[in-house]
């Protein structure tokens, strides 16, 4: 096998992010843990690349506060097409994450981790998507 057949095989996430560090940060983190990593700095562009190739992504990690278009309505947005969704999961700094539990539940978001996030701990979320495609093991992860 080539490596451009291994890279193809690699599950793919797509981050969104209006801050350009934390995406790359993101992108390093989970590329060292064998994911091909997506990003978009807005919810609106994210928007037409994932209607580009909806079934190219097994997740979606997006940021909740954004300019034009938030994580909740971004994620209502691709709910409301009526398509097979990848679980998306929503990061916040909002001190009163119990708040978006159900805004972001009716969006379909599957869980909703909190700032200042762990890596290990999305991480472990995404592998257990790997698994079994459903559960969640993360401990700082509210589930929706």
């Amino acid at each position: 096998m080539n490596s451009h057949t291994s890279l193809r095989r690699r599950p793919r996430i797509l981050v969104i992010d209006d801050d350009e560090m934390i995406l790359e940060v993101y992108r390093e983190v989970l590329e060292a843990c064998g994911y091909r990593v997506s990003t978009c700095d807005s919810a609106l562009d994210a928007l037409h690349y994932f209607q580009t190739q909806p079934g190219a992504f097994v997740a979606i990690v997006t940021d909740y506060r954004m300019p034009e278009l938030d994580g909740i309505r971004f994620a209502s947005r691709l709910k409301a097409w009526g398509i097979a969704l990848p679980p998306i999961f929503l990061v916040t700094g909002e001190p009163d994450v119990a708040a978006l539990l159900r805004p972001a539940q009716e969006a379909g978001i599957r869980a909703v981790l909190s700032k200042p996030i762990s890596f290990f701990r999305l991480v472990d979320c995404l592998k257990s998507l790997d698994d079994d495609g459903d559960a969640l093991t993360a401990s700082d992860t509210r589930r929706t």
